[in-house]
């Protein structure tokens, strides 16, 4: 629910929910119609919300509780969020976020004794491939238009023994590359740039 908040904030600052459905963003006026009608899971509601706010592609956006004392976090646990259902893309986004984490030197724990939780939540979409339908023939008007994959990935953590208000989290959104060797090495990157705003990174405050 706390994830949900977050997101319907954050688009209300963008712009209403309101104008959201005068616009025809039927992605966001749906999921939080359906969610108000007790028909989606706050988290999927949450995650489709979040591929719905305007954020551009690539861009990194995320928050942390100033409050926190990040220099005595140590150790982590990692708790299920809405992962990849792919078995080796979740495996590649677990991997790269260890390796950051790590980076960071924190170090895996029980979760019954870890300072931290940390999730992760994966969500796709799809978006009309612009510049491949203007390279289409006229004669191919009559053909679905080409598209291409978008994903949303959201890396949040928790302090221990709470999954409700994070210490962190970092979202951005990616087209998602159909090759697999092109898609695990735009994927390091991109956990790469969610991690480069921890807090105490790069001299962020």
């Amino acid at each position: 629910m706390l994830l949900l908040a977050v997101i319907v904030t954050k688009y209300r600052e963008k712009g209403s929910l309101r104008d959201c459905c005068a616009s025809g963003d039927t992605r966001v006026a749906g999921a939080y119609a359906l969610h108000r009608s007790g028909g989606m899971n706050s988290v999927v509601c949450a995650l489709l919300l979040l591929l719905a706010v305007p954020q551009k592609i690539g861009d990194v956006e995320s928050s942390f509780d100033k409050r926190a004392n990040f220099g005595a976090l140590k150790t982590y646990a990692w708790a299920k969020g809405h992962e990849a259902l792919t078995p080796s893309v979740h495996k590649a986004i677990a991997a790269a976020i260890d390796g950051q984490m790590a980076s960071l030197g924190f170090t895996k724990a029980e979760p019954s004794a870890a300072d931290t939780i940390l999730k992760y939540h994966v969500v796709r979409g799809t978006d009309v491939d612009l510049k491949a339908l203007e390279k289409a023939p006229p004669s191919a008007s009559a053909q679905p238009a080409p598209t291409k994959t978008l994903g949303k990935l959201v890396v949040v953590l928790y302090p221990r023994g709470s999954t409700e208000t994070p210490l962190w989290e970092a979202h951005t959104r990616q087209y998602v590359s159909d090759d697999p060797a092109t898609r695990e090495r735009d994927l390091q990157t991109t956990v790469t740039a969610l991690f480069d705003t921890y807090p105490g990174r790069k001299g962020r405050q």
